[in-house]
């Protein structure tokens, strides 16, 4: 049995917050505070939103490091003298 059968609830959800975009004000999916409000999202399922968004935001640090320190890295080297010239 595979999740969608195990929980189709769960899999339309899903795949509402894999898309693109959301123009509902009230998605408690995008917005858990309106889930939080609405008593559709627990403390719990609020906590693996933050912990999710919060590791999204550490992911996309390193990637902003990593391409700031590349990015220093080359004009560094576009800046310093090549030998024989």
């Amino acid at each position: 049995m595979n999740y969608r059968q195990r929980d189709p609830v769960g899999a339309m959800n899903l795949d509402h917050a894999l898309q693109d975009i959301c123009s509902d004000p009230d998605c408690e999916i995008h917005s858990p505070e309106v889930g939080y409000a609405e008593e559709t999202v627990d403390l719990t399922n609020y906590a693996f939103y933050v912990a999710g968004f919060m590791a999204g935001m550490a992911a996309l640090s390193d990637q902003y490091n990593a391409v700031k320190g590349n990015l220093r890295d080359e004009i560094k080297q576009m800046l310093t003298p090549q030998e024989g010239q």
